[in-house]
């Protein structure tokens, strides 16, 4: 029996996972048993951004597994564009492109997507700068055709977008439940199309490009829009709040949820107080966070099932599960003791991720929290500073919670007085007291328990 885990496809097969994209191309040259194991995990996901030396690859090799393709990601100039039409890529699925005015760059995106029409799910498009551009998407009837497109996520930034284009995206994209506009300006149409998308669930622009003046509000199209990303810097004088309040009354009445980005304090505390009713969720940027906000949100504690911040972990809060902790940078601890408040107060809460919050057990043990059906937990604990405290806690409680009863729970090695007072007791303590708590992160990795 042969010693080399190379000879047995199924170790190829997890071993092609892990080797870089020059090892694959050597790996799929030696034999076709190696060319099937190695070609469809590295051929699945291409990143322009870190696969840099790919267009210089010989196209006769590439070629011969294009087919594979299904996720392009970075595609920025025209060698990225020509090498993806070379290879005759017809079956992405998500497509991630950074436009430019350059003719040639914008005929070989007309074609690219063309060709890819009857099976992206997942398309973004932005303007190269990253700026408010002129450009027009004329890519239009690319995703406009007689074969039903299966989109269900679609970003357009940074770009001009005539109001009939728009419209006419939603008629032919039925899937679609996402679509992100931010930065991108919608122009005035010659007359008003009030066609409604009732998939469409999630919206991202400016409101003030969603209630231009003089024109059908954009939130006419979306009669099931439930979460609303909305940043805006402005203040809340400038702000359309009437128009805005009238328009979510009319069209939207199912929106729950609210992303603020880049929105100051002074602004969001308007937006939950006069402008949105009956929000059940908020996404918000935590160094915005004042007294001022937590009276707000405590005006309807029965209202929240989805608290969350933005920061800077978002999207990464595995980013120290190898090495220590997150630091600690939490402007409103003085005030701490306000948050403890919102958990206390709200009985729906299901979600509460504050992660650059540090709560202090001191204070969470002056009085219980009313959100029992706490699902998702995402906050730092004064005194779990080191890696190892952090993650024998998290064991412990995982221990606990797999077991029908305390006493039935395994020994832990460590040297822990597990009914004492140390903060890794006391911690696991209180999280017992959530039986719904299934995702835990304490400032190394996601824990689900």
């Amino acid at each position: 029996m042969s010693k080399n885990p190379f000879d047995y496809p199924e170790i190829r097969s997890r071993l092609a996972l892990f080797v870089s994209l020059e090892s694959a191309l050597s790996c799929i040259q030696v034999s076709k048993g190696f060319s099937q194991d190695f070609a469809y995990p590295i051929w699945h996901t291409i990143d322009f951004g870190t696969q840099k030396t790919l267009p210089q690859k010989d196209s006769t090799i590439l070629k011969k597994y294009g087919h594979h393709i299904r996720v392009v990601k970075g595609v920025e100039t025209q060698a990225h564009l020509g090498l993806l039409l070379d290879l005759e890529v017809s079956q992405l699925l998500d497509l991630d492109l950074k436009t430019t005015m350059d003719t040639l760059f914008q005929a070989s995106c007309y074609d690219l997507l063309r060709q890819n029409q009857t099976t992206l799910t997942n398309l973004k498009i932005q303007s190269k700068n990253n700026e408010y551009s002129s450009a027009k998407f004329i890519f239009l009837d690319s995703l406009v055709s007689p074969q039903p497109s299966k989109l269900t996520t679609l970003s357009i930034r940074w770009l001009t977008l005539t109001r009939d284009s728009l419209v006419s995206i939603l008629r032919h994209c039925p899937d679609l439940d996402s679509i992100d506009l931010w930065g991108t300006t919608l122009t005035p149409s010659r007359k008003s199309d009030d066609y409604q998308h009732t998939g469409l669930t999630t919206l991202q622009i400016k409101a003030t490009e969603a209630i231009k003046a003089g024109s059908l509000p954009l939130l006419a199209h979306f009669p099931n829009l439930i979460r609303w990303g909305i940043g805006d810097n402005t203040t809340p004088s400038a702000f359309p709040s009437q128009e805005l309040k009238e328009s979510i009354s009319k069209w939207c009445p199912r929106l729950k949820t609210l992303e603020t980005n880049f929105t100051p304090s002074l602004l969001l505390n308007h937006l939950i107080l006069n402008v949105f009713s009956g929000l059940a969720g908020l996404l918000f940027d935590y160094k915005e966070i004042s007294s001022n906000i937590i009276l707000a949100l405590l005006r309807t504690p029965s209202n929240w099932v989805h608290l969350t911040t933005y920061t800077g972990l978002i999207g990464s809060y595995d980013r120290h599960k190898d090495d220590g902790v997150a630091e600690v940078k939490d402007h409103f601890q003085s005030s701490s003791w306000m948050l403890q408040s919102v958990v206390r107060s709200c009985p729906k809460l299901v979600t509460f991720c504050f992660p650059d919050h540090e709560m202090d057990m001191d204070e969470i043990e002056l009085s219980p929290w009313g959100c029992t059906n706490l699902s998702d937990l995402r906050v730092r604990i004064k005194g779990l500073d080191t890696r190892d405290k952090v993650e024998r806690t998290l064991a412990r409680l995982k221990n606990r919670k797999s077991h029908e009863s305390l006493d039935t729970a395994t020994e832990d090695p460590e040297s822990i007085d597990w009914e004492g007072t140390s903060i890794e007791a006391r911690t696991v303590r209180h999280l017992l007291q959530f039986d719904k708590l299934k995702t835990i992160w304490l400032g190394t990795g996601v824990w689900e328990i």
